[in-house]
């Protein structure tokens, strides 16, 4: 998600949706892209918020090892951006970039807290409630898990409204399913 479960921003979509996601499933785990800023809801029992999918702040160490580690983790998003002409300008980079690390941050933060509850990626489902933010790590993710699902909205969808929305088709290639 982006904020949930905080009492604000997305919690007016996913309070929607999240009794019937605990009732479809035994146990459900929740990543918010947000730090959050105020008391969570209560949530259903099955229902455990795990924390937030990564700093927010843009990697900006000089170490070689982690410059490295960077490039090579964020690689299978970035190379399909530039074979496909998508990015045509150094703040369409930056955006990118700065995109790919925090889904690399967010996919390993998922697969640690599915480890420490004793699951493996390829018997979960994953659903990732936005095109963009929270539900980047998706994209890493999603052709390892059992299913994945994405729902895009307005400003994850319409790129001619919101300008360029970085690894859009990496994404929806990731998924079974695309809301």
């Amino acid at each position: 998600t982006n904020q949930f479960p905080i009492p604000s921003g997305d919690y007016a979509f996913i309070s929607h949706e999240i009794d019937g996601l605990a009732d479809a499933f035994d146990r459900v785990f929740v990543w918010s892209h947000a730090t959050p800023d105020q008391d969570l809801i209560p949530l259903p029992a099955n229902v455990t918020y795990m924390g937030t999918l990564g700093p927010a702040e843009p990697l900006t160490t000089g170490k070689i090892a982690t410059a490295r580690r960077v490039l090579r983790t964020t690689r299978p998003l970035m190379v399909p951006e530039f074979r496909a002409g998508v990015i045509r300008s150094k703040p369409q980079f930056n955006v990118a970039f700065n995109t790919a690390i925090r889904a690399v941050r967010g996919a390993e933060r998922v697969e640690l807290g599915l480890k420490q509850h004793g699951l493996k990626l390829e018997d979960v489902y994953i659903y990732g409630f936005w095109g963009v933010h929270g539900g980047m790590p998706v994209a890493l993710l999603g052709r390892r898990a059992k299913s994945a699902v994405v729902r895009v909205h307005r400003y994850d969808l319409y790129e001619e409204m919101t300008g360029y929305i970085p690894f859009r088709r990496g994404l929806f290639n990731s998924v079974d399913l695309v809301l």
